[in-house]
């Protein structure tokens, strides 16, 4: 019998037998060889959904995750919070049934809509990459720290302990997973980041300063300058301005600074500001700024500036103003209304001021011109009938501004070489998209007309002048031709120059017409715009004619459409207009309702709206109004205390100065007697010199053409002015030790004149002033007419007047003590105890006054009666003439210097609080 030979099996056959012994589980099969067993060599695969994805990204994977590697590309690098946005549109068009809805369509809107939108979102995020992000505090932050997991290498161990890892220490510490932008942060976020980027300054000045050792005071200076330095290159390195940069500095200063890093609240201020940049910024990006979205500004940030003068305007109702000299309060909301914070008031001012200087200029006999400049084309992002524009740089309208700034810089200082001199105003505003562009109000003399017309066009097309040249040539003329045939391919309507010339030169320019006021100047190439451009995209210049307007005219539009909108409710904002192809007509958004845009453009981007150029400083001007205010309600105050005969004894001294029919003295009543009066008045100083006392009477009447003329006219020099502000420096008056100027009032070349005679704190309002003034419209008979309550000293105080008999006793106790103890009739004159009862004090002696303190009503609700108190009025002695060091200056004689325009062109915007470096 053959012997039974044993089976062979191949690898595979073993594999097979092996996975179906898996398959079969518990069952244990000896290895032999199947008969139709099928398995794969390699195992299945499942697919997995990706991990790490934010909300956003799994709504936009359940939805369509077959898309979802290509659709990341679209989304990479975006700010948060504009991924949502997108997303949101991304699955409404997928959801949507029909035509425009589906797959196909949603993808479309990710390539043509998203993409350009996301391209330029990422373009104006390389503009802040240096800023702080979530990562980068965290990185620099001892709180997030890995190397404390590695405590098992300690040196004081001797020996090696066993590693281990702690997960709820690490989750503790562990970095933030993604980093986030300031733009994605919210207001309790901001502060947080705050509060850690001070402690890294803190701990980095703690750091340097720990192997510094000074004994001199030199030393010391030298090592802070070091440590100063040093901190302001890493606030840079965040990209964020350091307190400081760009002064000078001093050992008296740079503590000041010092401390500034070192602020919580500091860091908080320029994070917040810095957050509403970028984001106003980006939204200009996706095109949220345009004529078809929001003209100007963006929802939000109209929104925000809406919301943030409204919490203004509550912290101001909710102050008041308190002497503590005089125990006198005023409310702050009725200080402020009666301010230039007060649009309307505010308006009115730059009305005046703008009529004023064309009187000037009439009286001079100065050309007027309106100028307008803009930017090139990379600095406008989008068009006005929609739509993106392809070659924007990225530009903020904080650059644009910048641009216009620095051309205008040039602008100045060529006219200041030509030895031209001139003045005027500036106005600027947004267009549609953001983008800033000035509007010049200038008078020259009419000779100089075409040279500064021509220095204006020259500068204004310099940069990216390639964009301005014609498409077709314009065929060259002769040199000096009597007529030019040529045709004229530019649509260049009333600009400037070549038109009316008597012989026309070889080079080609736009024909303009020219107003008979401004001469005729020989032909000198030198003299003379010869661009062949076409400059009317770039910039414009107008002629002011009389005869067809005033130049305060053409400006009263562009004042009031930039601050509240007045006189313009049927008119349309000039960015928003579009003609309707239906009807015909213009359409748009109301100028009036368009002014608050305009408003939080401004107030978002630090941009100064109005500059003056030339004459003196308004400061000075509103300080001499207010010298004449105060005088003026002495004035009043001291008519109300006389009789109605001593009324008509003034009225008819006055009747050779009144102009118009005179009212016979029988028939005026006393309120017409008040006003002829009041009307009649002029305020006066002590000065002996009539052009100051006329300075000061024009100021006073508004007249700001008497004021500039006064002050030495429209070229005059600061240092020539007649009357200059007087400003108080009080040391260490700020949180960080600043040394603060406050305006203290102006001098003459006579004498210092104060208008602050008080100083007023302003302190919040008590709960019980708040009850105060919810009662303050009640009944009479509901209130507390105790005669021991005095006169209100301010709306919020509910106490009634001072009783007479309580007031006349103190005063008798006073002045008579025998009187009081006799009971006679109080030694007291009815006018002074008049004047007593509205505020004014009595004065006793040379050193002593007596005043009524008004009511009080105490914390528990207690009432203090009116009380007659001293009020010391010796002046302090002033010992700071005898400091002065130098006699031989103070006589010597001025060096005589050529005259120099003065520096026309600072803008505070640029060197103010903005927060990038």
């Amino acid at each position: 019998m053959d012997k039974q030979t044993k089976p062979v099996f191949t690898e595979s056959q073993k594999r097979a037998a092996s996975i179906a012994c898996q398959q079969w589980g518990h069952l244990h099969v000896y290895p032999q060889k199947p008969k139709a067993v099928e398995a794969s060599a390699e195992r299945p695969v499942f697919d997995r959904e990706p991990e790490g994805m934010s909300v956003v990204e799994r709504n936009l994977y359940d939805i369509n995750p077959d898309d979802h590697a290509w659709r990341k590309q679209y989304f990479a690098e975006l700010p948060e919070y504009l991924v949502r946005y997108f997303a949101t549109r991304y699955i409404n068009i997928f959801k949507k049934k029909g035509k425009g809805g589906g797959r196909a369509a949603a993808n479309i809107f990710l390539r043509e809509r998203m993409s350009p939108a996301s391209d330029r979102v990422r373009m104006v995020l390389t503009k802040y990459k240096k800023l702080p992000t979530t990562q980068k505090v965290a990185l620099l932050s001892e709180e997030h720290d890995d190397t404390e997991q590695s405590d098992f290498a300690h040196p004081h161990h001797s020996k090696k302990e066993q590693m281990r890892f702690d997960f709820d220490k690490a989750e503790k510490n562990r970095k933030p997973v993604k980093s986030r932008i300031l733009a994605e942060l919210e207001q309790d976020e901001l502060k947080e980041m705050a509060f850690k980027l001070s402690s890294i300054i803190i701990r980095y000045q703690a750091t340097l300063c720990s192997n510094i050792e000074c004994d001199t005071e030199e030393g010391e200076s030298m090592a802070a300058l070091m440590v100063y330095r040093q901190c302001a290159d890493l606030i840079e390195d965040f990209g964020i301005k350091a307190p400081g940069a760009g002064k000078k500095l001093k050992p008296d200063n740079i503590f000041q600074f010092i401390s500034k890093m070192r602020c919580e609240k500091w860091w908080l201020g320029r994070l917040a500001k810095l957050r509403k940049i970028m984001r106003e910024h980006l939204a200009i990006a996706m095109g949220q700024v345009s004529s078809k979205a929001s003209p100007y500004a963006s929802w939000d940030c109209v929104r925000e500036h809406k919301e943030q003068q409204k919490r203004n305007w509550e912290a101001i109702q909710n102050m008041i103003l308190f002497d503590e000299e005089t125990g006198e309060e005023a409310e702050v909301a009725d200080m402020v209304l009666k301010s230039v914070s007060n649009p309307a008031i505010r308006r009115h001012e730059l009305m005046v001021r703008c009529r004023g200087c064309e009187d000037i200029a009439t009286s001079l006999g100065l050309q007027g011109l309106f100028l307008t400049l803009t930017t090139p084309a990379q600095f406008h992002n989008s068009y006005k009938k929609g739509g993106f524009i392809g070659h924007w740089n990225g530009a903020s309208p904080r650059d644009a501004q910048a641009y216009l700034n620095n051309v205008w810089q040039r602008i100045r200082a060529k006219l200041s070489r030509e030895g031209i001199r001139w003045f005027g105003v500036r106005v600027a505003e947004p267009h549609h998209d953001g983008t800033p562009h000035w509007h010049l109000l200038l008078w020259v003399k009419p000779e100089e007309v075409l040279r500064v017309t021509d220095i204006f066009i020259r500068y204004a097309v310099k940069a990216d002048m390639d964009e301005l040249l014609p498409k077709k040539q314009w065929p060259s003329v002769d040199s000096f031709v009597r007529t030019n045939n040529s045709v004229n391919p530019f649509k260049v309507y009333s600009k400037v120059y070549a038109n009316n010339f008597p012989v026309k030169m070889k080079r080609n320019c736009p024909e303009v017409a020219i107003p008979d006021s401004a001469q005729r100047l020989p032909i000198v190439q030198s003299t003379l715009t010869t661009l062949n451009v076409d400059y009317s995209a770039r910039c414009d210049v107008g002629f002011i004619d009389p005869e067809q307007g005033t130049a305060t005219g053409y400006i009263a539009k562009y004042i009031s459409k930039n601050i509240d909108g007045f006189a313009m409710d049927d008119e349309l904002a000039d960015e928003t207009v579009s003609i309707n192809p239906k009807t015909g007509k213009e359409e748009g958004k109301k100028a009036k309702d368009m002014a608050k845009n305009v408003s939080a453009w401004k107030s978002r981007w630090n941009i100064r709206q109005f500059q003056f150029f030339g004459g003196a400083p308004v400061t000075t001007y509103r300080e001499l109004r207010r010298f004449a205010n105060q005088n003026k309600k002495a004035f009043m105050e001291y008519l109300f205390m006389q009789e109605r005969v001593d009324l008509l004894t003034i009225y008819s001294m006055l009747q050779r100065d009144l102009v118009g029919p005179i009212k016979p003295s029988k028939l005026i009543t006393n309120k017409e007697l008040m006003k002829v009066i009041g009307d009649s008045y002029q305020a006066r100083g002590d000065s002996k010199q009539s052009s100051i006392a006329g300075t000061l009477a024009a100021a006073d009447h508004g007249n700001w053409q008497g004021y500039i003329m006064g002050q030495g006219g429209p070229f005059v020099k600061r240092d020539d002015l007649l009357i200059v502000n007087v400003y108080q420096e009080l040391p260490f008056a700020s949180p960080h030790g600043e040394t603060v100027r406050k305006l203290e009032g102006f001098q003459t070349p006579e004498s210092v004149v104060k208008t602050r005679l008080k100083v007023w704190t302003i302190k919040k309002k008590s709960k019980v002033d708040e009850e105060a003034e919810a009662g303050a419209l009640a009944p009479a008979s509901t209130l507390d007419l105790a005669g021991s309550s005095a006169a209100s000293r301010s709306s919020v105080n509910n106490c009634t007047e001072p009783d007479q008999v309580q007031v006349c006793d103190q005063l008798s106790r006073l002045f008579a003590p025998e009187d009081v103890l006799f009971k006679n009739t109080p030694n007291i004159d009815e006018t002074a105890l008049a004047a007593l009862l509205k505020g004014s004090s009595l004065k006793v002696d040379n050193e002593t006054s007596v005043q009524i303190r008004p009511a009080e009503v105490d914390e528990h609700g207690n009432k203090r009666p009116a009380q007659l108190v001293e009020v010391s009025r010796v002046p302090a002695a002033d010992m700071k003439w005898m400091e002065f060091e130098s006699w031989e200056q103070a006589f010597a004689q001025p060096e005589k210097k050529e005259y120099q325009q003065p520096d026309l062109s600072f803008f505070p915007e640029l060197e103010g609080d903005w927060p990038l470096a």
